[in-house]
């Protein structure tokens, strides 16, 4: 899997491209200030080529989107030093001196290229090149995640036979890591995780299997630990921050396709509240929520101090990486991809701010601290009911939790799954307006439940 620079950067040129339609429309009617523009042109070419602008760093030609697969699909911006601009009219070259975007040349019709030189901050124009600078360096960005997920791209496309158990007899992948696709669809996102050659002592493992565990926080019920159902006639309930509401869906598929059922949904409009929680069974007592300090010093036991020396970051911590799946129909516990819509998500996306690969640090991997690892800053990106593919249709989703430390990640209890759950545009208007239902305590049918703490409501 891999990932382009971000598609705005994209809207750079073309933006950059109109400016230059109507620059070429104002030359035409004012032939001195043609005239003008194409001297400065040969001037600005002349000192770039002799190196009279030594202060500012050389940007890249911003090209036409090529396709990259992964999560993000847009202008490819690669390279070091100055790169001619792509062939015929519209092709931009960018110069950047300490982070700011200082002059763009488009390349106009045959030779002719206009300089847009930066403007003063209180010019007409300001906001414009801001918009313009940000785009730039956000496609900058992408293209380093891009440069990274390159380094994870090589697939094994088989499916690890059971645990790490059944592999420690040959000792592990010599390279030191093993692909694991969770989706072997032709043309789909796969993800991919690292395995150390040097797998867990049998001694070890029993003490981790079993004991330790994963698990998605979701709020189905209020504090006081009484379950949100769905409202009265076809109104639903809103809950916490995920699922975000619960309503009575009904069943177009079964033999009584009048029959309605309560379903857990989120809306693409609010920011999801996934928490993703260590637990450790004790013996005799409920599940508490453990230390991971615990846990690691549990792996690390079985190596002496030269070798956790050379761990690295996943090897010495406990971080989780989400993805969306699909739960339940034919391609149930396959990651979600972007082929699965009518309309394309942006770049690829699932999710806002857009999902990067595992070991990639990006906004769907947390460091578990404290036994707990929160996403608070997401939403889901145009994957409603509306815009599924009709052989998609009615399949609802689910939240995948995947443990990024090599020595944890394919070991029972370290991938969790949150309830099976679909998405809409917007939620039911009655759920918006802030209605919570719960079975009544005496009369055993869904009345309203109003007070809601500030911390649950979506």
């Amino acid at each position: 899997m891999s990932a382009a620079a971000d598609a705005p950067a994209a809207a750079l040129a073309n933006a950059a491209t109109t400016q230059a339609g109507q620059a070429a429309q104002a030359r035409r009617a004012a032939q001195a200030d043609q005239a003008n523009q194409q001297d400065q042109a040969v001037a600005t070419g002349t000192a770039a080529a002799t190196g009279a602008v030594q202060t500012t760093q050389s940007g890249q030609a911003l090209e036409a989107p090529a396709p990259q697969g992964g999560g993000a699909e847009g202008a490819l911006v690669t390279g070091s030093g100055r790169r001619a601009p792509s062939a015929g009219r519209g092709g931009v070259t960018v110069t950047t001196n300490n982070g700011r975007l200082e002059k763009l040349v488009i390349k106009l019709d045959g030779d002719r290229k206009l300089i847009k030189k930066r403007p003063a901050a209180t010019s007409d124009q300001a906001h414009f090149w801001r918009w313009i600078e940000t785009q730039y360096f956000k496609a900058k960005r992408c293209k380093a995640d891009s440069d990274a997920l390159g380094e994870i791209q090589a697939i094994v496309a088989r499916q690890r036979p059971g645990s790490a158990r059944a592999a420690s007899g040959g000792g592990g992948s010599s390279s030191g890591r093993l692909a694991t696709p969770l989706d072997q669809g032709t043309g789909e996102r796969v993800l991919t995780f690292q395995l150390d050659p040097k797998p867990l002592q049998a001694h070890v493992l029993s003490q981790i299997e079993g004991r330790f565990y994963l698990r998605v926080v979701e709020e189905l019920s209020t504090p006081d630990g009484r379950p949100f159902v769905p409202g009265p006639g076809k109104r639903g309930s809103l809950m916490g921050q995920f699922p975000h509401m619960v309503l009575n869906r009904r069943d177009v598929e079964s033999e009584h396709p009048g029959r309605r059922y309560p379903t857990f949904y989120c809306g693409a409009d609010r920011l999801l509240g996934v928490r993703v929680e260590l637990m450790e069974k004790r013996e005799g007592a409920s599940p508490v929520r453990a230390s991971e300090h615990d846990l690691l010093k549990l792996v690390r036991s079985q190596f002496n101090h030269g070798e956790q020396a050379k761990h690295d970051f996943f090897q010495k911590s406990l971080v989780v990486y989400i993805s969306l799946e699909f739960a339940e129909g034919p391609q149930a516990g396959k990651t979600v991809s972007a082929a699965a819509f009518k309309r394309t998500p942006d770049n690829n996306a699932l999710f806002l701010p857009a999902e990067s690969a595992p070991y990639c640090g990006g906004s769907t991997e947390k460091e578990v601290v404290d036994g707990r690892a929160s996403f608070t800053k997401l939403k889901l990106a145009q994957v409603s009911e509306k815009n599924v593919r009709d052989e998609f249709a009615g399949h609802p989703y689910r939240i995948a939790v995947h443990t990024l430390n090599p020595w944890l990640n394919d070991k029972e209890g370290f991938t969790a799954y949150s309830s099976p759950f679909f998405v809409m545009v917007k939620l039911h208007n009655n759920a918006n307006s802030g209605e919570h239902y719960v079975v009544g305590l005496h009369s055993g049918v869904p009345e309203a439940y109003c007070d809601m703490p500030p911390r649950v409501r979506a």
